[in-house]
Protein backbone atom coordinates (compact mmCIF):
# COMPACT_ATOMS: atom_id res chain seq x y z
CA UNK A 1 0.00 0.00 0.00
CA UNK A 2 3.12 2.48 0.76
CA UNK A 3 4.43 2.21 -2.86
CA UNK A 4 0.81 2.64 -4.10
CA UNK A 5 0.71 5.82 -2.73
CA UNK A 6 4.34 6.56 -3.41
CA UNK A 7 3.39 5.96 -6.85
CA UNK A 8 0.52 8.38 -6.96
CA UNK A 9 2.50 11.16 -5.61
CA UNK A 10 4.90 10.86 -8.45
CA UNK A 11 2.26 10.67 -10.87
CA UNK A 12 1.00 13.85 -9.24
CA UNK A 13 3.63 15.68 -9.53
CA UNK A 14 4.40 14.83 -12.99
CA UNK A 15 1.27 15.71 -14.22
CA UNK A 16 2.04 19.20 -12.47
CA UNK A 17 5.49 19.84 -13.88
CA UNK A 18 4.08 18.53 -17.26
CA UNK A 19 1.22 21.32 -17.09
CA UNK A 20 4.09 23.83 -16.28
CA UNK A 21 5.94 22.94 -18.84
CA UNK A 22 3.41 22.89 -21.47
CA UNK A 23 2.27 26.21 -19.99
CA UNK A 24 5.06 28.21 -20.28
CA UNK A 25 5.54 26.50 -23.75
CA UNK A 26 2.39 28.52 -24.16
CA UNK A 27 3.36 31.19 -23.32
CA UNK A 28 6.80 31.36 -25.20
CA UNK A 29 4.97 30.50 -28.09
CA UNK A 30 2.73 33.68 -27.59
CA UNK A 31 5.46 35.86 -26.84
CA UNK A 32 6.94 34.84 -30.01
CA UNK A 33 4.08 35.31 -32.23
CA UNK A 34 3.91 38.66 -30.85
CA UNK A 35 7.02 39.55 -31.39
CA UNK A 36 6.84 38.74 -35.19
CA UNK A 37 3.84 40.71 -35.75
CA UNK A 38 5.38 44.26 -33.96
CA UNK A 39 8.73 43.30 -36.40
CA UNK A 40 6.77 43.18 -39.15
CA UNK A 41 4.92 46.52 -38.14
CA UNK A 42 8.52 47.66 -38.15
CA UNK A 43 10.06 46.20 -41.83
CA UNK A 44 6.91 47.78 -43.31
CA UNK A 45 7.82 51.15 -41.82
CA UNK A 46 10.99 50.67 -42.56
CA UNK A 47 10.35 49.73 -46.33
CA UNK A 48 8.05 52.75 -46.55
CA UNK A 49 10.88 55.45 -45.25
CA UNK A 50 13.45 53.48 -47.68
CA UNK A 51 11.25 53.89 -50.98
CA UNK A 52 10.49 57.04 -49.84
CA UNK A 53 13.84 58.07 -49.52
CA UNK A 54 15.10 56.05 -52.93
CA UNK A 55 12.28 58.36 -54.70
CA UNK A 56 12.99 61.89 -53.53
CA UNK A 57 16.46 61.25 -54.62
CA UNK A 58 15.18 59.98 -57.89
CA UNK A 59 13.27 62.97 -58.58
CA UNK A 60 16.32 65.19 -58.37
CA UNK A 61 19.16 63.21 -59.47
CA UNK A 62 17.15 61.94 -62.61
CA UNK A 63 15.33 63.19 -65.73
CA UNK A 64 12.55 60.89 -67.12
CA UNK A 65 10.02 62.96 -69.52
CA UNK A 66 8.15 59.75 -69.62
CA UNK A 67 7.67 59.87 -66.06
CA UNK A 68 8.11 62.69 -64.18
CA UNK A 69 7.64 61.20 -61.28
CA UNK A 70 10.74 59.25 -61.28
CA UNK A 71 12.99 61.93 -62.42
CA UNK A 72 12.24 65.72 -62.86
CA UNK A 73 16.02 66.84 -62.62
CA UNK A 74 17.14 69.29 -65.47
CA UNK A 75 18.81 68.25 -68.50
CA UNK A 76 21.85 70.45 -69.52
CA UNK A 77 21.77 69.62 -73.41
CA UNK A 78 24.96 71.26 -73.64
CA UNK A 79 26.62 69.09 -71.70
CA UNK A 80 24.27 66.31 -72.18
CA UNK A 81 24.03 65.70 -68.40
CA UNK A 82 21.11 65.77 -66.01
CA UNK A 83 21.55 69.14 -63.00
CA UNK A 84 21.44 67.10 -59.94
CA UNK A 85 19.41 68.92 -57.78
CA UNK A 86 18.02 71.10 -60.21
CA UNK A 87 14.46 70.93 -61.19
CA UNK A 88 13.03 71.21 -64.26
CA UNK A 89 9.43 73.06 -63.47
CA UNK A 90 8.32 71.48 -66.55
CA UNK A 91 8.61 68.01 -65.67
CA UNK A 92 7.70 68.70 -62.14
CA UNK A 93 4.25 70.15 -63.03
CA UNK A 94 3.73 66.79 -65.55
CA UNK A 95 3.95 64.69 -62.16
CA UNK A 96 0.81 62.23 -61.84
CA UNK A 97 -0.13 58.93 -59.65
CA UNK A 98 2.53 56.76 -59.01
CA UNK A 99 2.50 53.41 -57.58
CA UNK A 100 4.99 50.88 -56.78
CA UNK A 101 5.22 47.95 -54.28
CA UNK A 102 2.29 48.99 -52.78
CA UNK A 103 3.49 52.71 -52.07
CA UNK A 104 1.54 55.34 -53.77
CA UNK A 105 2.77 59.36 -53.87
CA UNK A 106 0.05 61.27 -51.55
CA UNK A 107 2.23 64.85 -52.13
CA UNK A 108 4.93 66.54 -53.83
CA UNK A 109 5.57 70.31 -52.66
CA UNK A 110 7.46 73.03 -53.19
CA UNK A 111 8.28 75.88 -50.66
CA UNK A 112 10.61 78.92 -51.87
CA UNK A 113 13.08 79.94 -48.30
CA UNK A 114 10.93 83.04 -47.58
CA UNK A 115 8.51 82.14 -49.89
CA UNK A 116 5.15 80.08 -50.22
CA UNK A 117 4.51 76.41 -50.62
CA UNK A 118 3.63 75.42 -54.02
CA UNK A 119 1.81 71.94 -54.13
CA UNK A 120 2.75 70.44 -57.19
CA UNK A 121 1.02 67.15 -56.90
CA UNK A 122 -1.73 65.93 -54.01
CA UNK A 123 -3.73 63.00 -53.29
CA UNK A 124 -5.87 61.73 -50.76
CA UNK A 125 -3.47 60.11 -47.88
CA UNK A 126 -3.47 56.34 -47.24
CA UNK A 127 -3.41 54.37 -43.97
CA UNK A 128 0.22 54.99 -43.30
CA UNK A 129 2.60 57.63 -44.52
CA UNK A 130 5.61 59.24 -44.30
CA UNK A 131 7.09 62.24 -45.72
CA UNK A 132 10.86 63.39 -46.73
CA UNK A 133 11.81 67.15 -47.22
CA UNK A 134 15.06 67.75 -49.14
CA UNK A 135 16.61 70.89 -50.06
CA UNK A 136 16.32 71.67 -53.94
CA UNK A 137 17.10 74.15 -56.46
CA UNK A 138 13.82 75.22 -58.20
CA UNK A 139 14.08 78.11 -61.05
CA UNK A 140 17.35 78.98 -59.90
CA UNK A 141 15.89 79.75 -56.41
CA UNK A 142 16.51 77.03 -53.15
CA UNK A 143 13.43 75.34 -52.15
CA UNK A 144 12.65 72.58 -49.77
CA UNK A 145 11.24 69.89 -51.80
CA UNK A 146 8.64 67.70 -49.39
CA UNK A 147 7.33 64.18 -50.69
CA UNK A 148 4.81 62.16 -49.12
CA UNK A 149 3.97 58.34 -49.34
CA UNK A 150 1.60 56.38 -48.36
CA UNK A 151 0.97 52.51 -47.80
CA UNK A 152 -1.95 51.70 -50.14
Amino acid sequence: MATTAKGFVFSLDLAVSFTAMLLMALLLLMHLGIAGEKQEIEFRQMELNRTALFLADSIVKNSNPEKPALGSAAFDKERARVLANELDAGLLGEIQEMEKNGFFIASISLKEIGGSEKTVFSKPAGKNCTALDRIVSAQGRIAKMAVQLCEK
